[in-house]
C-alpha cells in the first residue's frame, strides 16, 4: 500500500507529457469557445425554461420574455456590454421594516442562537447551519431597514454576467492545462470534462432559480450574497475539486498501467 501512495505521489509530481492527449484537450478547448461564442442564446433559453419551471414548484411569480438584442462573446470584448437575451420580470414584495420590529427580532435572533449553541442536545451540523442562516436574516433585515430601495419590478436576464455560459471555457482551459498534458488514459480525461460539464450545468440552472427564488421571497441583499458572491465561490470550488479529482484518477490509471 505505501509503495503504491508514493507512486501516485510521484506520478502527481513528474506524470510526464503527452502531447497528443494535449492537443485534443486544445482542440476541446478552441471548439468549446467557438460554441459559446456563437450559440449562446439556445443555451440562455434553454437555461431560462428549466428555471421557470423550478420556479413554478417554489411558487415565485414571474414574466418571462426576451429583452434586447445579445450580441455575441466575440462582439462585446473590449466593447462596452449591454444586457440581453430572455429575462425574468418578478414583483418583489417589500415594506420597510420599521425600527423596533427590527430590534425585537434581532434580539430574538440574539437569544436563540446564545439557546441553541448552549443546548448540547442540538446537532452539531444544525449549529453550523444555524450560525450561517442567522447572521444572514440579521444582516438582509437590517439591510431592507436601512439602505433597501422600495421597488415593485425587478429584472434579471440570463446573459453573459449570469448564466454561468463562461464557465465551460475555463473548464475546457483548466482540463487542458492541469489534465490532458499529464501521463495517463484519454478516456478517463474526457470523462471527468465531461462530468464537469455537466455539472455546470445543473449547478448554475439550480444556482439561478435559488438566487431568483430568494429575491423574492427574502429580499436583495440575499440575493447579492448568494448570486454575485456565493455563485462565483462555489464555481471556484467545484471546478478545483473536479480538477483535482481528475488528476487524481488519471494519475492513479497510470501507475497502474491502465493505458
Amino acid at each position: 500500500m505505501e509503495d503504491l501512495d508514493g507512486e501516485l505521489r510521484r506520478a502527481f509530481w513528474a506524470p510526464g507529457f503527452q502531447r497528443s492527449h494535449f492537443i485534443i484537450g486544445l482542440l476541446i478547448s478552441a471548439f468549446t469557445t467557438f460554441l459559446v461564442g456563437t450559440n449562446f442564446l439556445n443555451y440562455w433559453w434553454f437555461q431560462a425554461r428549466m428555471i421557470a419551471k423550478l420556479l413554478d414548484v417554489a411558487q415565485v411569480p414571474y414574466r418571462l420574455f426576451y429583452m434586447g438584442e445579445a450580441r455575441s462573446l466575440f462582439e462585446i470584448f473590449p466593447l462596452k456590454y449591454a444586457p440581453g437575451g430572455p429575462t425574468f420580470e418578478l414583483q418583489v414584495p417589500y415594506e420597510r421594516i420599521d425600527i423596533f420590529t427590527l430590534l425585537f427580532i434581532l434580539l430574538d435572533l440574539i437569544i436563540a442562537s446564545f439557546i441553541i449553541w448552549r443546548l448540547r442536545k442540538i446537532p452539531f451540523p444544525f449549529k453550523i447551519l444555524w450560525s450561517i442562516i442567522a447572521p444572514l436574516a440579521a444582516v438582509n433585515l437590517i439591510y431592507n431597514a436601512f439602505w433597501s430601495v422600495p421597488h415593485k419590478l425587478t429584472r434579471i436576464t440570463i446573459d453573459w454576467t449570469c448564466s454561468g455560459v463562461l464557465m465551460f471555457i475555463l473548464i475546457s482551459l483548466a482540463f487542458l492545462i492541469g489534465v490532458f498534458g499529464i501521463k495517463g488514459p484519454l478516456h478517463i480525461k474526457l470523462l471527468w470534462l465531461i462530468v464537469t460539464m455537466f455539472f455546470s450545468v445543473v449547478w448554475n440552472i439550480l444556482r439561478l432559480a435559488f438566487g431568483i427564488a430568494s429575491l423574492y421571497y427574502l429580499g436583495n441583499f440575499t440575493f447579492i450574497l448568494i448570486h454575485y458572491l456565493g455563485g462565483p465561490f462555489l464555481d471556484f470550488v467545484y471546478l478545483v475539486a473536479f480538477v483535482g479529482i481528475a488528476i487524481s484518477q488519471v494519475a492513479s490509471s497510470s501507475v497502474r498501467g491502465e493505458f
